[in-house]
């Protein structure tokens, strides 16, 4: 009841009553599964785990509600501490640190000896560092570390030097932060390090400042961070009154790292003091801090100087031009490039921006015009590519067609030769040649070696043969399509089509329960039988002790147990990736994760067990290992989101695994987050659609309680305007419901076709990916 009830009741994401959407996608309700049912009548045992699980899923409310139940239910002084511990974790994890922390002194005060005392000394710690009270933090971790010696101390270091730091006390900070970088942890320390010398440039410690930075110099071959490493020793070296040797970093930064931001702040103080600069570097930095008009400055007093070819600055020139709008410009800056030198390395580079910036049809000239003045450029299918695609935009099919047909005519073994002789076919298609269309694909059939580009030959071969009324010859073509790429879209879409099914079509039935013991008890056997190694082990299914040895692993337990699920991750993660060569490590890994709910790290542990067993086809492992690979987490969630929003629990599933894997601190460069990788401007246009209320987009997405309703709503909110088509609804999402009412109209009801006739690429993907997820579903789960 609680799990059904909880979009409706959650405090931080107030969900109205919205009526169902779509006429299909009515599941039943399945059994709860063992990991999160909530009933009435648990035991005080069962209700710890229960509120662990809504910890887990950023359900701080029915968190605190399941451990105050273990309270008011047990006398058992074991389960009395882990649920008073419990609701001291609710509130710090809900940002009421001032309750927490009464939370954690009471529980060290009525349970000094219980072996969770580390845990509540660490967590008060926390609630001081929110609380502002630095000194009484240091204490709190001070005495953890006392009572958990040797195991994140790294962390515990980096702790203290961050409130040293708040307390003023440099020389301090820079101890710890020593401390933090030479104990034991996984990943680079080179914030670390640009903290501790950031302690010792407050303690007025110039060369052991100094001596950092060059140390976070040498020790990465990321530029921006070379750079950020010289901006900060000159900036150091300019405020103590050194500045030749300022200069040589700042000038450094520039002539290496021009695309780094903080190069273009080292370049403002050279300039400003007058100290002369190369101009292509200068140009070059202040384009790239889109600074354009210096830029362009500098590039003219470049090329004025040097008047041998420099089309380097000519190039970069035009480039600016153009991100100033000044067309005819750019134009004139990318033609000259083109017309002096054709052996230079910028020359197509020149032909492809000329293209882009022009209006059609000039674009498309260009792009032919590059094709005939260099035939055997690997740009040259490319170059042909964009042209085709040009001219089916602007719904000139049969020029695109004859495009697309040269590429794969003339450069046969290119990359794009099958996919276009495909997108030939496709326009051919549209434009009612159907004969033509067929010819086409049948051509890209011959083409590479792609089974995948081949299955896609052969569906369509079976579309055009079932519309000239050839339905046998239909069938024939759609069984050569299946078993070309047994679990790829086109193949698995070509048996749907020779049962007659559409895209997204949901079981009957589906249960996501299934006899755990028995599968896995199914997957020993297979796994003693495929690896000799593996046969003579008594117990395979528990971490073996060499692993629990590990400090990674001993570090990441205890990091996930205090809380730091991202710092856990990452230890995780890095054993993970030294043992993928042993087979019994990755199951037994995969299980451990799985429980944990580390859930993408289980499906990549579980995934390389079959690709050490050398299956040419990884979805005919055992149902248990498939099962760890699409797994069903966070289900007492999905499934009342997927009701309430007449979304099939599948559909839901399936997106967050793309999105994901499942892994709820999930974080893009587009600044996505959480389970549904939810975007800034999505996120806000949910919040307001909802008129939620107390919603913390940097911190509320990564919560599963918040972001899997917020996803399931915005599904449903795109398939009102994509007539609940569930691949339109993913375009939606995806690209925008205005691409994907869009790529609707020009496919004309023909869900094969909408599929072709997407235009990024990326989102055709992502839709033709969580297809293949949803069938992957089906098998395991529906009925």
């Amino acid at each position: 009841m609680i799990a059904l009830c909880l979009i409706a009741c959650t405090r931080e994401l107030r969900v109205p009553a919205l009526p169902l959407f779509g006429p299909t996608l009515t599941p039943p309700p399945p059994s709860p599964l063992p990991t999160s049912t909530v009933t009435p009548t648990l035991i005080p045992a069962a209700r710890i785990a229960a509120a662990d699980q809504a910890l887990l899923e950023g359900d701080w409310d029915r968190a605190r509600a399941e451990y105050q139940s273990v309270l008011d239910q047990s006398d058992d002084p074991q389960l009395r501490a882990a649920a008073q511990l419990g609701i001291g974790k609710s509130h710090l994890n809900a940002g009421d640190a001032q309750t927490a922390n009464a939370d954690f002194s009471a529980f060290l005060q009525a349970y000094p000896d219980s072996p969770h005392a580390a845990d509540a000394n660490f967590l008060l710690g926390e609630t001081e560092v929110s609380l502002g009270n630095w000194g009484a933090a240091i204490q709190a971790y001070h005495t953890y570390q006392q009572q958990r010696p040797g195991i994140i101390d790294s962390y515990i270091e980096e702790r203290f030097g961050e409130a040293a730091m708040l307390l003023n006390d440099y020389e301090r900070a820079a101890q710890n932060y020593a401390a933090a970088i030479a104990a034991p942890r996984t990943g680079e320390v080179l914030d670390l390090r640009e903290r501790l010398a950031e302690a010792y440039t407050a303690n007025g410690d110039a060369e052991n400042a100094l001596a950092q930075y060059e140390i976070i110099y040498q020790s990465t071959d990321q530029g921006w961070r070379k750079a950020r490493a010289d901006f900060l020793a000159g900036q150091w070296l300019y405020n103590a009154g050194r500045n030749d040797e300022a200069y040589q970093k700042f000038m450094d930064a520039v002539n290496h790292y021009p695309e780094a931001r903080d190069s273009f702040e080292g370049l403002l103080i050279l300039v400003n003091d007058e100290v002369p600069v190369d101009d292509l570097q200068r140009g070059l930095t202040n384009y790239y801090a889109q600074n354009y008009q210096p830029a362009l400055a500098a590039f003219d007093r470049y090329l004025t100087d040097h008047l041998e070819a420099q089309t380097t600055a000519l190039y970069f020139k035009g480039l600016t031009y153009a991100a100033l709008n000044q067309n005819a410009e750019a134009i004139q800056t990318f033609r000259q490039i083109i017309q002096d030198d054709p052996q230079d390395a910028h020359w197509a580079q020149a032909y492809f921006q000329l293209a882009f910036i022009q209006a059609y049809p000039d674009d498309v000239q260009t792009f032919q015009d590059f094709v005939a003045a260099a035939p055997t450029a690997p740009e040259a299918p490319d170059a042909l590519y964009r042209a085709a695609r040009l001219r089916e935009r602007n719904d000139d099919f049969l020029s695109a067609a004859k495009l697309w047909t040269r590429l794969a005519e003339e450069y046969p073994a290119s990359a794009q030769a099958a996919d276009a002789a495909m997108q030939a076919g496709i326009v051919l298609y549209r434009a009612g040649d159907t004969s033509t269309a067929g010819q086409r694909f049948e051509l890209a059939a011959t083409l590479g070696s792609d089974p995948a580009q081949h299955a896609r030959a052969w569906l369509w071969i079976g579309k055009i043969q079932q519309q000239l009324g050839n339905e046998n010859a239909a069938r024939s073509a759609w069984t050569e399509a299946a078993k070309l790429d047994p679990h790829g879209y086109y193949s698995l879409r070509a048996d749907q089509l020779l049962r007659g099914e559409a895209p997204f079509t949901p079981p009957t039935k589906y249960d996501l329960n299934f006899d755990i013991a028995a599968e896995k008890a199914q997957a020993e056997v297979w796994l003693r039988a495929t690896f000799p190694q593996i046969a003579q082990v008594d117990s395979i299914s528990e971490v073996q002790p060499g692993i629990r040895q590990e400090a990674r692993f001993i570090r990441g337990a205890e990091l996930w147990r205090l809380g730091l699920l991202r710092e856990a991750h990452a230890e995780f993660d890095s054993l993970r990736l030294d043992l993928e060569g042993d087979p019994l490590a990755m199951w037994q890994l995969a299980l451990y994760f799985h429980d944990l709910g580390a859930h993408d790290l289980a499906i990549r542990s579980a995934r390389r067990v079959v690709d050490l067993a050398g299956y040419p086809d990884t979805l005919l492992a055992p149902p248990f290992i498939l099962r760890l690979r699409y797994p069903a987490p966070f289900a007492s969630l999905v499934v009342p989101a997927a009701t309430q929003y007449d979304l099939h629990p599948f559909l839901l599933f399936s997106k967050m695994r793309i999105e994901s894997f499942f892994w709820k601190y999930a974080f893009s460069s587009a600044q996505a987050r959480g389970l549904n990788q939810i975007i800034p401007t999505t996120a806000d246009d949910i919040v307001q659609r909802l008129n939620l209320t107390d919603f913390n987009y940097y911190d509320d997405l990564y919560r599963p309680s918040v972001s899997i309703p917020m996803g399931a709503f915005y599904l449903s909110y795109v398939g009102n305007q994509t007539a609940h088509d569930p691949a339109a609804i993913l375009v939606g999402y995806y690209a925008g419901p205005g691409n994907a009412s869009l790529w609707q109209i020009l496919a004309h009801n023909d869900p094969d076709l909408f599929v072709e006739v997407i235009r990024l690429p990326d989102a055709k993907g992502y839709v033709q990916t969580v297809y293949e997820y949803f069938e992957e579903y089906k098998v395991l789960y529906g009925k």
